[in-house]
């Protein structure tokens, strides 16, 4: 493209004040050079702000996620308890002496204490039931109890 130098402002529309000429034109190059890289910066800074931002965000999830899958353990490991207590304490309803004082399975160890209470025409047992994790810890505690009629306690013979 030519430069016009009785146009100062010919094809680019910017108008250059005072300036005459080639020197018009390198003027018209330059504001506009300027321009692209004033622009070319804020694509960057906006890129990199975006950037912090998903950084946070991604930061902010895996905290999220993190703590959804200590939690979920833990309800799995409970709810492993809570079965192994329930199927307990239907041993200990159909037969109180068929459960035993303590045991282990699937990684937990179960103890059970029986108590027995003569009553006048039977026996009533007490289930305490504790379900500890192998490292010890109590997970679940559970107690019921029995009464079998026409029982006596320790004698497991019926009265006529």
């Amino acid at each position: 493209m030519a430069a016009f130098p009785d146009r100062p402002n010919h094809g680019t529309g910017v108008a250059v004040q005072g300036q005459r000429g080639p020197a018009a034109v390198l003027g018209r190059f330059r504001s506009a050079a300027d321009a692209r890289g004033k622009r070319g910066l804020a694509f960057v800074v906006e890129a990199l702000l975006l950037l912090a931002f998903l950084a946070a965000s991604v930061a902010v999830f895996m905290q999220l996620f993190g703590g959804a899958s200590v939690r979920g353990a833990e309800a799995a490991r409970l709810e492993r308890a809570v079965v192994l207590a329930a199927n307990t304490a239907e041993y200990f309803a159909a037969d109180p002496s068929s459960v035993p004082r303590e045991f282990q399975d699937r990684g937990f160890v179960v103890r059970t204490q029986i108590t027995s209470e003569p009553q006048p025409a039977g026996t009533l047992y007490f289930l305490s039931l504790t379900v500890f994790t192998g490292t010890g810890e109590s997970v679940y505690t559970l107690e019921t109890s029995r009464y079998m009629s026409g029982v006596f306690a320790g004698s497991g013979q019926e009265v006529a």
